[in-house]
């Protein structure tokens, strides 16, 4: 059975806990848990989207939002059924948010989800040199997801499948470059 109310939003908090934990201990620094998850704002900070906060000053080009829900399945993403579209567009509207600022270094949305008793995954946009790096010593698969934005007009977005260890094998400057050149948003114009 799935959790509700306060167990649902203390299981989010724990996951969200334990991916600010795993990233620290791989990325360097002191990731930490945004406090509201997601939904606070500190002024003119501008690392402050999605679910987990890297440290200041720390070359993360990503926005993290966490979900652990028991409701989804990789058909899910295959099918673009259920919540996990509504999941990708969240992290897709924080990185629009941060990137109206072209002052700032440019942000890829990274959605990392599981449910119990099953692996952790990650989605992120696609590119090609990605894809193969990420199936040389794992597994990854490639899908299109479809989403309809605030007007309801249809947005389509590419996007690798993996899980969190695999995309724990590609060294950290892989994935800082990987972040910062991926064009992911064949949208940005409409959102200036």
């Amino acid at each position: 059975m799935a959790s509700q109310g306060r167990g649902a939003r203390a299981k989010g908090s724990n996951f969200e806990l334990k991916i600010a934990k795993f990233m620290s201990g791989w990325w360097g620094g002191n990731f930490t848990r945004t406090p509201g998850s997601g939904g606070l704002r500190w002024g003119s900070d501008q690392r402050i989207a999605g679910d987990i906060v890297p440290p200041e000053g720390l070359d993360f080009p990503f926005v993290i939002e966490c979900k652990k829900h028991e409701s989804f399945s990789l058909d899910n993403f295959l099918l673009n059924t259920g919540t996990p579209m509504d999941w990708w567009m969240q992290v897709v509207t924080d990185c629009r948010r941060l990137n109206q600022d072209k002052t700032k270094e440019q942000k890829t949305p990274l959605l990392i989800f599981s449910k119990n008793r099953a692996k952790v995954y990650v989605a992120l946009p696609y590119k090609a040199a990605m894809y193969l790096k990420l199936n040389i010593n794992g597994n990854a698969m490639r899908t299109t997801i479809v989403t309809k934005d605030i007007r309801g007009d249809e947005q389509d977005f590419d996007v690798i499948i993996t899980t969190l260890d695999d995309f724990a094998t590609i060294p950290i400057a892989d994935l800082q470059k990987f972040g910062k050149t991926v064009e992911w948003d064949a949208y940005a114009d409409q959102y200036e």
